[in-house]
């Protein structure tokens, strides 16, 4: 069943936000099915999708012209900074265990190779939806590296967990 207008059933990343707070208004096992469904629609290494795939709207890349680019830019286009919201989200409907920790924190390290990118030590704005492993937008986003240190923190907190 479809609810208003179609754009009101899109698949997007801001209901990510919803979950990752320490408070909310949803239920645990509500809260779990966004996590769930942001996974599989919209989660890549390097950021969540701003639209999933499936929707008739999705953009799959992001360049060209600048008509191209603003088309694209929330239609799809992969952005790192909202991977934060997703691994505190994670973590949360997963209690904090150690396996969730271990998840959040080797799921992570596929982002080493983007440090590299651009300006090194930092994590570009955006990525291609359908194939995002050149960065583009701009290369030294602070909200990206912002969002995925909170998260990282969060995992290694009261952890015996070691970085390799």
């Amino acid at each position: 069943m479809v609810f208003g207008n179609k754009y009101d059933n899109q698949i997007r990343c801001n209901q990510i936000w919803a979950v990752s707070i320490p408070f909310g208004m949803l239920s645990r096992e509500q809260e779990k099915k966004v996590v769930d469904k942001v996974f599989s629609h919209l989660y890549t290494p390097y950021g969540l999708r701003s639209l999933s795939p499936e929707d008739p709207e999705f953009k799959p890349n992001y360049g060209g012209s600048l008509w191209n680019r603003d088309n694209a830019y929330h239609q799809g286009t992969v952005w790192a900074f909202p991977l934060g919201g997703y691994y505190l989200a994670y973590l949360k409907v997963h209690n904090y265990s150690k396996e969730a920790r271990f998840k959040v924190i080797k799921d992570m390290d596929q982002l080493k190779s983007t440090l590299r990118e651009g300006c090194v030590g930092q994590i570009a704005e955006i990525f291609d939806g359908k194939n995002p492993t050149g960065s583009q937008g701009c290369f030294a986003q602070a909200w990206s590296v912002s969002e995925l240190l909170r998260a990282l923190k969060a995992a290694e907190k009261d952890s015996l967990i070691e970085r390799t």
